[in-house]
């Protein structure tokens, strides 16, 4: 059995996203000098990312020369990185002048804030002295595209005895120690008080507030005399807060609770569970690796998740919430495992989401609808909580109509722009996936009005759910071929090798045994699974949009949606295939799971970083991860059972 995260509560703003640059730093295997961690509250409406990251670096030196973590090859200093037990904390350990350094980047549970944990241990004969300087180099706002931002203030606070940074949006950044520095700067990014051009000589000049400037801001601690075999040790502390008093506030509490923060964090991540369902066989055919990375993509779920209720998409790309359809999947994911009450306040925040929106009534993406349906219809069937079903009766409901009034009476399927969140080129038509969810969701809501109390509305939906199902077994499979298609376009059937030609079966409109079942799977494992990797294409690369970049392969996510079909169909084995080529394909220092493997796998190992895109963990693919497993699990204990 798995060991599970505890399930009464999800930290919001959490190590995943409040940390996304060690998640970089560690699933990238990025040059370990460039430590960085971050806080993403500040909003920037010019730029390519709705929040920014604030860095911060840490530069050791020791009698008076640089000690850096080179991760060069043969020539690393790196002893070990990557995750601390069950906690979601990352651990960096590394060689040099003579020190060894150890390295917790973590999230206390009851601090809103990233301490970075830093301990030295002399492993000379001689004694040394070690000076630590702290530099944090905020990304503020800008008024103009990839231009940096300004501060309104920056400056050393003497009262807190840190550095305080406020932007033009009431935000404070406090960023500190666990001792007060001996020296500290504050100055302008490339001006004459920038901190990096007086590190250069050693020194911080001690200028202390700068205005209206793109800010960087650095701290030094007293030098420590360590003595052969000694160790020392210091905390950092970065955090977002509303006010200056706020901010004070914060740097005051983490020094004074400094010594049982990292306590405090192991035992809440040490929580036994309140339910879960990652029980069951053990699985040892996947060896030890399955394991933890189950365990890993557990508390990626639970850190992705916003207080507002939805999860995020990404942690570094995709960091958007309000994509329904992977939101939904991510949080049916969370229900299945055990964390109803977080997922219900994801499922609350998409009914209300984009109501009376035209989006939502339009032809673009407008398989949401029957997502939104489907995944309540199986929270009631989990959890059997209809109080919660009858409080989002009405908007439930409107989305079952919508749906019915979606229906081209000329076709009796429904129209789309752009299905499954791709480009228009290969979308556009009567698309199955949309046609899919239309159903899928129809009959969710004739359940649900069943249970509601409402059999006329119940008895319509369940006709229109029936006459799509008929329609899309005689309008969307294509008369020679005898597969279902991507889409009818103009007209004319599209057999497109895509993952929609396989959700009629994944999402039971039609039995996964069934004879165009069967020709579709064989259709697409020639055409879009990928022969020297292995996994399956989400369509043919050729139609990548994007082809000067090189980022297409197989998906994470499809491949799994390809293995529960296979599951559906009996066919263990090659369901148990995909969940080797997720574990195969993995990065060895985080066992996060990505969107996609590249063709170029990982990319190719620089001096200075091994560059994996996109990103990882990405969490809509992590969650299809952790279902298929499950699911996996359920048809090994008992084969006939029905995991639709």
């Amino acid at each position: 059995m798995i060991p599970m995260m505890p399930n009464h509560s999800i930290p919001t703003e959490s190590f995943f996203i409040a940390n996304e640059r060690v998640m970089a730093l560690i699933a990238g295997g990025q040059l370990t000098t460039d430590h960085v961690f971050g806080l993403t509250d500040f909003f920037s409406p010019t730029k390519a990312s709705p929040t920014l990251t604030q860095g911060t670096r840490l530069r050791l030196e020791v009698d008076g020369s640089i000690a850096e973590c080179l991760d060069d090859g043969d020539d690393s200093r790196l002893l070990q990185r990557g995750f601390v037990g069950d906690a979601p904390a990352v651990t960096l350990q590394w060689r040099a002048g003579g020190l060894e350094v150890t390295e917790v980047y973590f999230i206390p549970p009851d601090l809103d804030g990233v301490v970075q944990r830093v301990r030295l241990k002399n492993t000379t004969e001689r004694q040394v002295s070690a000076r630590a300087t702290a530099i944090v180099y905020p990304q503020f706002s800008s008024t103009e595209y990839n231009k940096k931002g300004v501060c309104r203030r920056a400056f050393f606070d003497r009262e807190s005895e840190a550095i305080l940074l406020e932007d033009h949006h009431g935000n404070v950044l406090a960023f500190g120690a666990s001792e007060a520095p001996s020296e500290y700067q504050v100055g302008e990014v490339c001006g004459h008080t920038d901190v990096y051009y007086d590190l250069e000589d050693g020194l911080l000049s001690c200028h202390g507030e700068v205005a209206g400037v793109a800010p960087i801001a650095a701290i030094a601690l007293a030098p420590a005399a360590l003595a052969p075999g000694a160790e020392a040790g210091f905390d950092l502390y970065l955090t977002r807060e509303n006010s200056t008093d706020e901010a004070r506030s914060a740097i005051r509490r983490f020094r004074m609770e400094r010594g049982s923060l990292w306590r405090g964090t192991e035992a809440y991540w040490q929580q036994g569970p309140e339910g879960g369902s990652l029980a069951g066989p053990s699985l040892e055919e996947f060896g030890p690796r399955l394991a933890e990375v189950e365990r890993r993509a557990v508390m990626v779920l639970r850190s992705a998740m916003l207080p507002s209720g939805p999860p995020l998409g990404g942690m570094s790309f995709y960091r958007d919430a309000t994509q329904t359809r992977n939101g939904s999947y991510i949080l049916l994911t969370l229900d299945l495992l055990g964390f109803h009450e977080e997922a219900r306040r994801g499922y609350e925040y998409y009914t209300s989401f984009k109501i009376g929106d035209d989006r939502f009534a339009s032809a673009d993406e407008n398989d949401q609808l029957g997502t939104i349906l489907h995944v309540f219809d199986r929270h009631l069937e989990i959890t059997g909580d209809l109080e919660f079903c009858a409080r989002h009766k009405e908007s439930l409901f409107n989305f079952a109509r919508r749906l019915v009034g979606l229906v081209d009476p000329g076709t009796g399927l429904i129209y789309s722009e752009r299905a499954i969140h791709e480009f228009v080129a290969v979308s556009r038509g009567y698309e199955t996936y949309v046609n899919v969810m239309a159903c899928r969701g129809l009959l969710g809501a004739a359940r649900l009005a069943a249970c509601l109390d409402a059999p006329d509305e119940s008895a319509r939906f369940q006709e229109a759910a029936e006459k799509l199902r008929q329609d899309i077994m005689t309008r969307l499979v294509h008369p020679e071929l005898g597969i279902f298609v991507k889409r009818i376009y103009q007209g004319r059937p599209v057999p497109l090798p895509t993952i929609s030609m396989l959700t009629p079966a994944l999402f039971g409109i039609v039995p996964a045994d069934h004879p165009v079942v069967s020709r579709t799977l064989d259709y697409l494992r020639e055409h879009i699974w990928d022969a020297s990797m292995g996994g399956l294409y989400r369509y043919p690369l050729s139609l990548q949009p994007w082809p000067e970049i090189p980022y297409g392969g197989p998906w994470v996510t499809y491949t799994c949606w390809l293995a529960r079909v296979h599951l559906l169909r009996g066919e263990t084995e090659q369901a148990a295939q995909c969940i080797r080529w997720v574990l195969e394909n993995l990065s060895d220092d985080s066992l996060l799971i990505p969107e996609h493997f590249s063709v170029n796998h990982t990319g190719q190992r620089g001096f200075h970083r091994i560059y994996i895109h996109p990103s990882a963990p990405e969490i809509w693919a992590t969650a299809e991860f952790l279902r298929l497993t499950m699911e996996y699990r359920a048809v090994r204990q008992a084969p006939e059972v029905s995991i639709s």
